[in-house]
């Protein structure tokens, strides 16, 4: 699941700025 999301925060982040942090944010919660 956070392979996913990071795959499609990275993915985004030309086209959605935002997108990149959402991914930090959950990475950061989990450790």
């Amino acid at each position: 699941m956070l392979s996913e999301l990071g795959r499609l925060g990275f993915l985004n982040v030309p086209q959605h700025p935002g997108m990149t942090i959402i991914p930090m944010v959950i990475y950061r919660h989990v450790q």
